[in-house]
């Protein structure tokens, strides 16, 4: 930026023309060279203006000494704001589609989540059965053995008040066979 007529637009922000390159004062003669050999000598240049910034430029040239009109400049101005809005646009898509990417990225990384996270609900509530499963079955097989310890200790109980009056009959039986 700075150099040349291009230089000048990209640093002003303002369009530039000249009639005649070489006689322009206000232009560096070092692309002088250069302008002559691709046959430029009447030269327009407009800068091309995103949110407000100089993106590029549009640069148009005459090989004869023929000035470009205020008119022209018109059209190209017309042009590149043609020329930033298709940039933009272009720009908004390229975004749009890097935006869609990423988003369909986080949704296949979330699908892929909340399968793996299904998948271990349905481990663990398997496993839930399973322990349930067990831990009835062990309540079963203890009120099991308490009914029996229960049973054990009627049948203890009934046996001790059964032998003590058998007790007492069996020693008077023997107290009666020896008189």
């Amino acid at each position: 930026p700075g150099q040349g007529l291009g230089g000048q637009v990209l640093r002003t922000g303002r369009p530039w023309r000249t009639a005649d390159y070489a006689m322009d004062p206000r232009l560096s003669k070092a692309y002088l060279a250069g302008a002559r050999a691709e046959g430029h000598l009447a030269v327009l240049a407009v800068p091309i203006r995103i949110e407000g910034r100089v993106e590029g430029l549009l640069y148009a040239s005459n090989p004869a000494s023929q000035p470009f009109t205020t008119q022209d400049e018109a059209l190209l101005v017309r042009l590149a704001t043609h020329a930033a809005l298709a940039l933009h646009n272009a720009q908004l898509y390229q975004q749009a589609q890097t935006e869609l990417a990423e988003r369909r990225t986080a949704e296949t990384a979330l699908a892929q989540a909340a399968a793996e996270l299904e998948q271990r609900v349905a481990e663990r509530t398997a496993a839930l059965h399973q322990e349930m499963a067990a831990r009835q079955r062990l309540e079963q097989e203890a009120q099991r053995v308490q009914h029996f310890a229960l049973l054990g200790q009627l049948a203890a109980g009934v046996s001790h008040e059964i032998r003590n009056p058998l007790g007492a009959v069996v020693l008077h039986v023997d107290v009666l066979t020896e008189e």
